[in-house]
Protein backbone atom coordinates (compact mmCIF):
# COMPACT_ATOMS: atom_id res chain seq x y z
CA UNK A 1 0.00 0.00 0.00
CA UNK A 2 2.79 2.45 0.90
CA UNK A 3 4.47 2.07 -2.49
CA UNK A 4 1.17 2.30 -4.38
CA UNK A 5 0.82 -1.37 -5.30
CA UNK A 6 -2.83 -1.68 -4.32
CA UNK A 7 -3.52 -4.91 -6.19
CA UNK A 8 -0.73 -6.76 -4.41
CA UNK A 9 -1.88 -5.29 -1.10
CA UNK A 10 -5.41 -6.64 -1.74
CA UNK A 11 -3.99 -10.11 -2.43
CA UNK A 12 -2.01 -10.04 0.82
CA UNK A 13 -4.96 -8.81 2.89
CA UNK A 14 -7.22 -11.48 1.37
CA UNK A 15 -4.67 -14.11 2.43
CA UNK A 16 -4.59 -12.64 5.93
CA UNK A 17 -8.41 -12.78 6.14
CA UNK A 18 -8.41 -16.38 4.85
CA UNK A 19 -6.09 -17.32 7.70
CA UNK A 20 -8.11 -15.48 10.33
CA UNK A 21 -11.61 -14.46 9.11
CA UNK A 22 -12.41 -12.74 12.42
CA UNK A 23 -9.33 -10.54 12.53
CA UNK A 24 -10.70 -7.00 12.54
CA UNK A 25 -7.39 -5.42 11.57
CA UNK A 26 -7.09 -7.66 8.51
CA UNK A 27 -10.70 -7.00 7.49
CA UNK A 28 -10.38 -3.25 7.90
CA UNK A 29 -7.13 -3.17 5.94
CA UNK A 30 -8.66 -5.31 3.20
CA UNK A 31 -11.66 -2.98 2.95
CA UNK A 32 -9.34 0.04 2.78
CA UNK A 33 -7.23 -1.53 0.04
CA UNK A 34 -10.29 -2.52 -1.98
CA UNK A 35 -11.75 0.98 -1.73
CA UNK A 36 -8.40 2.52 -2.69
CA UNK A 37 -8.30 0.39 -5.84
CA UNK A 38 -11.90 1.20 -6.76
CA UNK A 39 -13.21 -2.31 -6.09
CA UNK A 40 -16.24 -1.01 -4.17
CA UNK A 41 -18.50 -3.98 -4.90
CA UNK A 42 -16.03 -6.25 -3.11
CA UNK A 43 -16.00 -4.02 -0.06
CA UNK A 44 -19.69 -4.66 0.69
CA UNK A 45 -19.35 -8.15 2.23
CA UNK A 46 -16.19 -7.07 4.03
CA UNK A 47 -17.90 -4.12 5.68
CA UNK A 48 -20.81 -6.37 6.64
CA UNK A 49 -18.36 -8.81 8.27
CA UNK A 50 -16.80 -5.94 10.21
CA UNK A 51 -20.24 -4.75 11.33
CA UNK A 52 -21.04 -8.24 12.63
CA UNK A 53 -17.73 -8.57 14.46
CA UNK A 54 -16.98 -5.05 15.71
CA UNK A 55 -18.53 -3.56 18.83
CA UNK A 56 -21.06 -0.81 18.17
CA UNK A 57 -22.85 0.50 21.21
CA UNK A 58 -26.11 2.14 20.08
CA UNK A 59 -26.15 5.78 21.17
CA UNK A 60 -22.45 5.44 21.88
CA UNK A 61 -19.46 7.06 20.16
CA UNK A 62 -19.93 7.05 16.37
CA UNK A 63 -16.17 6.55 16.01
CA UNK A 64 -16.50 2.94 17.18
CA UNK A 65 -15.34 0.37 14.66
CA UNK A 66 -18.84 -0.97 14.04
CA UNK A 67 -20.32 2.47 13.39
CA UNK A 68 -17.41 3.37 11.11
CA UNK A 69 -17.95 0.19 9.12
CA UNK A 70 -21.66 0.95 8.76
CA UNK A 71 -20.75 4.43 7.51
CA UNK A 72 -18.23 3.02 5.03
CA UNK A 73 -20.83 0.52 3.84
CA UNK A 74 -23.22 3.38 3.09
CA UNK A 75 -20.46 5.26 1.24
CA UNK A 76 -19.65 2.17 -0.84
CA UNK A 77 -23.32 1.69 -1.74
CA UNK A 78 -23.50 5.32 -2.86
CA UNK A 79 -20.39 4.95 -5.00
CA UNK A 80 -22.02 1.93 -6.62
CA UNK A 81 -25.06 4.14 -7.33
CA UNK A 82 -27.25 2.03 -5.08
CA UNK A 83 -28.69 5.22 -3.70
CA UNK A 84 -31.81 3.89 -1.98
CA UNK A 85 -29.79 1.27 -0.12
CA UNK A 86 -27.17 3.89 0.78
CA UNK A 87 -29.80 6.26 2.16
CA UNK A 88 -31.32 3.47 4.20
CA UNK A 89 -27.90 2.52 5.58
CA UNK A 90 -27.31 6.14 6.64
CA UNK A 91 -30.73 6.32 8.29
CA UNK A 92 -30.14 3.14 10.27
CA UNK A 93 -26.72 4.38 11.36
CA UNK A 94 -28.11 7.76 12.39
CA UNK A 95 -30.93 6.16 14.35
CA UNK A 96 -28.19 4.91 16.69
CA UNK A 97 -25.71 7.78 16.30
CA UNK A 98 -27.56 11.03 15.71
CA UNK A 99 -24.38 13.04 16.38
CA UNK A 100 -22.56 11.58 13.34
CA UNK A 101 -22.21 14.82 11.38
CA UNK A 102 -20.59 13.39 8.25
CA UNK A 103 -23.34 10.78 7.96
CA UNK A 104 -25.98 13.51 8.14
CA UNK A 105 -24.05 15.52 5.52
CA UNK A 106 -23.83 12.57 3.16
CA UNK A 107 -27.51 11.71 3.63
CA UNK A 108 -28.51 15.34 3.03
CA UNK A 109 -26.42 15.50 -0.15
CA UNK A 110 -27.83 12.21 -1.37
CA UNK A 111 -31.46 13.22 -0.79
CA UNK A 112 -30.85 16.67 -2.27
CA UNK A 113 -29.34 15.25 -5.45
CA UNK A 114 -32.31 12.90 -5.84
CA UNK A 115 -34.85 15.70 -5.42
CA UNK A 116 -36.14 14.38 -2.08
CA UNK A 117 -36.28 17.91 -0.79
CA UNK A 118 -38.15 17.44 2.48
CA UNK A 119 -35.73 14.73 3.61
CA UNK A 120 -32.80 16.83 2.42
CA UNK A 121 -34.06 19.86 4.38
CA UNK A 122 -34.39 17.84 7.57
CA UNK A 123 -30.94 16.31 7.14
CA UNK A 124 -29.29 19.68 6.39
CA UNK A 125 -30.89 21.04 9.56
CA UNK A 126 -29.20 18.25 11.49
CA UNK A 127 -25.85 19.10 9.90
CA UNK A 128 -26.30 22.75 10.90
CA UNK A 129 -27.35 21.72 14.40
CA UNK A 130 -24.09 19.82 14.83
CA UNK A 131 -21.89 22.36 13.06
CA UNK A 132 -23.53 25.78 12.74
CA UNK A 133 -20.33 27.30 11.34
CA UNK A 134 -20.22 24.98 8.34
CA UNK A 135 -20.89 27.39 5.47
CA UNK A 136 -21.63 24.75 2.84
CA UNK A 137 -24.37 23.27 5.01
CA UNK A 138 -25.96 26.68 5.62
CA UNK A 139 -25.90 27.39 1.87
CA UNK A 140 -27.34 23.99 0.97
CA UNK A 141 -30.05 24.38 3.59
CA UNK A 142 -30.92 27.78 2.14
CA UNK A 143 -31.05 26.32 -1.36
CA UNK A 144 -33.36 23.45 -0.46
CA UNK A 145 -35.63 25.79 1.51
CA UNK A 146 -35.90 28.05 -1.53
CA UNK A 147 -36.77 25.02 -3.67
CA UNK A 148 -39.45 24.09 -1.13
CA UNK A 149 -40.96 27.57 -1.29
CA UNK A 150 -39.84 28.60 2.20
CA UNK A 151 -37.92 31.83 1.46
CA UNK A 152 -38.27 33.28 4.98
CA UNK A 153 -36.52 30.22 6.43
CA UNK A 154 -34.01 30.23 3.58
CA UNK A 155 -33.20 33.85 4.44
CA UNK A 156 -32.12 32.78 7.93
CA UNK A 157 -29.78 30.12 6.57
CA UNK A 158 -28.29 32.46 3.97
CA UNK A 159 -27.87 35.17 6.62
CA UNK A 160 -25.77 32.77 8.69
CA UNK A 161 -23.72 31.87 5.62
CA UNK A 162 -23.16 35.56 4.83
CA UNK A 163 -22.12 36.19 8.41
CA UNK A 164 -19.56 33.39 8.15
CA UNK A 165 -18.32 34.42 4.69
CA UNK A 166 -18.76 38.16 4.81
CA UNK A 167 -16.23 38.76 2.02
CA UNK A 168 -18.00 36.44 -0.44
CA UNK A 169 -20.37 38.37 -2.75
CA UNK A 170 -22.24 35.16 -3.64
CA UNK A 171 -23.28 34.79 0.00
CA UNK A 172 -24.85 38.26 -0.03
CA UNK A 173 -26.55 37.65 -3.37
CA UNK A 174 -28.09 34.44 -2.03
CA UNK A 175 -29.36 36.37 0.97
CA UNK A 176 -30.76 39.08 -1.32
CA UNK A 177 -32.59 36.49 -3.43
CA UNK A 178 -34.20 34.89 -0.39
CA UNK A 179 -35.07 38.22 1.21
CA UNK A 180 -36.67 39.50 -1.97
CA UNK A 181 -38.66 36.29 -2.38
CA UNK A 182 -39.79 36.59 1.25
CA UNK A 183 -40.93 40.18 0.67
CA UNK A 184 -38.20 41.65 2.88
CA UNK A 185 -37.03 44.34 0.47
CA UNK A 186 -35.07 46.26 3.08
CA UNK A 187 -33.01 43.17 3.88
CA UNK A 188 -32.56 42.51 0.17
CA UNK A 189 -31.32 46.06 -0.42
CA UNK A 190 -28.84 45.81 2.45
CA UNK A 191 -27.48 42.53 1.09
CA UNK A 192 -27.21 43.92 -2.44
CA UNK A 193 -25.36 47.01 -1.19
CA UNK A 194 -22.85 44.71 0.49
CA UNK A 195 -22.50 42.68 -2.72
CA UNK A 196 -21.98 45.90 -4.69
CA UNK A 197 -19.23 46.94 -2.27
CA UNK A 198 -17.49 43.62 -2.86
CA UNK A 199 -18.00 43.63 -6.65
CA UNK A 200 -18.16 47.31 -7.60
CA UNK A 201 -17.71 46.57 -11.31
CA UNK A 202 -20.67 44.20 -11.59
CA UNK A 203 -23.36 46.02 -13.55
CA UNK A 204 -25.93 43.33 -12.81
CA UNK A 205 -25.65 43.80 -9.05
CA UNK A 206 -26.13 47.57 -9.36
CA UNK A 207 -29.15 47.04 -11.62
CA UNK A 208 -30.71 44.64 -9.13
CA UNK A 209 -30.07 47.08 -6.30
CA UNK A 210 -31.85 49.79 -8.24
CA UNK A 211 -34.84 47.50 -8.86
CA UNK A 212 -35.15 46.60 -5.17
CA UNK A 213 -34.85 50.23 -4.10
CA UNK A 214 -37.60 51.09 -6.56
CA UNK A 215 -39.75 48.44 -4.92
CA UNK A 216 -39.14 50.01 -1.51
CA UNK A 217 -39.99 53.44 -2.92
CA UNK A 218 -43.26 52.13 -4.34
CA UNK A 219 -44.13 50.52 -1.00
CA UNK A 220 -43.27 53.57 1.12
CA UNK A 221 -43.49 56.58 -1.26
CA UNK A 222 -40.20 57.73 0.31
CA UNK A 223 -38.34 59.87 -2.23
CA UNK A 224 -34.78 59.03 -0.98
CA UNK A 225 -35.23 55.42 -2.06
CA UNK A 226 -36.02 56.56 -5.59
CA UNK A 227 -32.94 58.78 -5.56
CA UNK A 228 -30.85 55.78 -4.52
CA UNK A 229 -32.47 53.60 -7.17
CA UNK A 230 -31.64 56.03 -9.95
CA UNK A 231 -28.07 56.37 -8.67
CA UNK A 232 -27.67 52.57 -8.69
CA UNK A 233 -29.05 52.32 -12.22
CA UNK A 234 -26.71 55.06 -13.39
CA UNK A 235 -23.75 53.14 -12.00
CA UNK A 236 -24.97 49.98 -13.72
CA UNK A 237 -25.32 51.83 -17.03
CA UNK A 238 -21.87 53.36 -16.61
CA UNK A 239 -20.41 49.86 -16.27
CA UNK A 240 -22.47 48.41 -19.10
CA UNK A 241 -23.94 50.88 -21.57
CA UNK A 242 -25.83 48.19 -23.50
CA UNK A 243 -28.85 48.03 -21.19
CA UNK A 244 -32.00 49.38 -22.85
CA UNK A 245 -34.21 48.61 -19.83
CA UNK A 246 -31.94 50.43 -17.41
CA UNK A 247 -31.66 53.42 -19.76
CA UNK A 248 -35.44 53.62 -19.95
CA UNK A 249 -35.83 53.36 -16.17
CA UNK A 250 -33.37 56.18 -15.62
CA UNK A 251 -35.15 58.39 -18.12
CA UNK A 252 -38.54 57.68 -16.58
CA UNK A 253 -37.62 58.19 -12.96
CA UNK A 254 -35.28 61.12 -13.48
CA UNK A 255 -38.31 62.85 -14.96
CA UNK A 256 -40.32 61.89 -11.87
CA UNK A 257 -37.64 63.30 -9.58
CA UNK A 258 -37.45 66.60 -11.42
CA UNK A 259 -41.21 67.10 -11.47
CA UNK A 260 -41.94 66.14 -7.87
CA UNK A 261 -41.25 68.39 -4.88
CA UNK A 262 -38.34 67.39 -2.69
CA UNK A 263 -40.38 66.75 0.46
CA UNK A 264 -38.97 63.35 1.36
CA UNK A 265 -42.14 61.60 0.17
CA UNK A 266 -43.56 61.18 -3.30
CA UNK A 267 -47.21 62.08 -3.78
Amino acid sequence: MARGDGDLAVQCFYRAVDRDPENLDALQCLATALAATGRHQETLPIYKMIVNLAPDDPKGDFRQAGATARFNLAVALSRLEQFDQAAQAYRELLADHDDFGQAWYNLASLCHSQGRLTEARDAWKQVVRLNPRLVTAQVQLGEVLMDLGEPAEAMKAYAEAAKLQSADPAAWLNLANAAQAAGSLGRAATALKRAAELTPNDATVWARLGDVLLGIHRATSERPFLNEAVAAWRESLRLNGDQKRIRELIATYEKVLTTQPSTGKSP
